[in-house]
C-alpha cells in the first residue's frame, strides 16, 4: 500500500518480466513479454487517490520475478507517499 497526502495522475513505471498491475483493485496493465516485443521500461498511466492505495504486481514469471516500479508524477519526478509492504 502507498498513502499519499494528495490525488495524483502519473504513472508507475514498470521493469521486468510479464505481469499484471492492478491498482485499489483495477487492471492497469497487462504486460505480456512473450507476445509481444516491449520496452524494457514501460510507463503506464495511474490515478491515485488521496490517503491509502493498494499497488499489486502479479509476476508471471516464478522463477526470475524481479522488478522495479517507480511512482511518478505526470511529468517523470517521483511521487511522494508513505509506504507499507504487504505480502
Amino acid at each position: 500500500h502507498v498513502e499519499l497526502p494528495a490525488d495524483l495522475k502519473g504513472v508507475l513505471s514498470y521493469t521486468g518480466p510479464s505481469a499484471r498491475l492492478l491498482v485499489n483493485r483495477a487492471l492497469v496493465g497487462i504486460i505480456d513479454r512473450t507476445a509481444e516485443r516491449l520496452d524494457p521500461e514501460l510507463r503506464l498511466p495511474v490515478t491515485l487517490r488521496k490517503g491509502s492505495n493498494r499497488i499489486l504486481v502479479k509476476v508471471a514469471d516464478g522463477r526470475s520475478g524481479r522488478f522495479t516500479l517507480r511512482i511518478q508524477d505526470a511529468a517523470g519526478r517521483a511521487a511522494r507517499f508513505t509506504a507499507s509492504q504487504t505480502v
